[in-house]
């Protein structure tokens, strides 16, 4: 497929046989240069910054990586969902409630996308704020922060990020259906 090697290929262990099926036809052309059209749901910061994460030398997108973001993001561990955040996020060494922000609002915008929602930019950035409360306003109740806006150059650790996905199991779903969608998948495995 395309960017393989003549060699055997890896697959994805998440991945079912008809999900590897799906990303061999995406590749059925051979190198990849940019992401498919179903990428789209994405505005162009957080595409471009996936393309750049699943790029080889020669600037081609990387199959295996291509599968393993599939995979991973879907039905991998908490650390193999977050690593999708992280490339959102830009793979810094350091995270801030901006950069968490950012990924988290890509994520819903894209949601809306998929569910043609126009008022789509300002229910993300309420969803993302209200999820990042606890991050901002440490030790504050909600009533007491209504209308601040909080420091969002706070910085964010991998086990801030850890209880934001294990403790709104909303975000999972979001992010397997916005993959899903991506990947041209039918539908989301549970």
């Amino acid at each position: 497929m395309g960017n393989q090697s003549s060699g055997e290929v890896r697959q994805n262990r998440y991945l079912t046989e008809s999900q590897v099926n799906v990303i061999q036809k995406t590749f059925k052309s051979g190198k990849l240069t940019s992401l498919p059209p179903s990428w789209e749901i994405f505005d162009s910061d957080p595409r471009q910054r996936i393309e750049t994460y699943l790029r080889n030398a020669d600037k081609s997108l990387s199959y295996e990586r291509y599968q393993d973001l599939a995979g991973n993001s879907l039905k991998g561990t908490l650390d193999e969902k977050i690593r999708f955040f992280g490339v959102l996020m830009g793979d810094k060494s350091q995270y801030t409630v901006k950069d968490v922000k950012f990924a988290f609002s890509s994520l819903f915008n894209a949601l809306q996308k998929i569910h043609k929602d126009s008022d789509g930019d300002q229910d993300a950035i309420k969803l993302t704020d209200s999820l990042l409360h606890d991050i901002l306003h440490k030790g504050e109740k909600r009533k007491n922060t209504v209308g601040k806006t909080g420091d969002e150059t706070i910085e964010v650790d991998q086990g801030d990020i850890e209880n934001l996905l294990s403790c709104n199991p909303v975000i999972e779903d979001v992010l397997n259906q916005v993959i899903s969608k991506c990947f041209m998948f039918e539908s989301s495995p549970k």
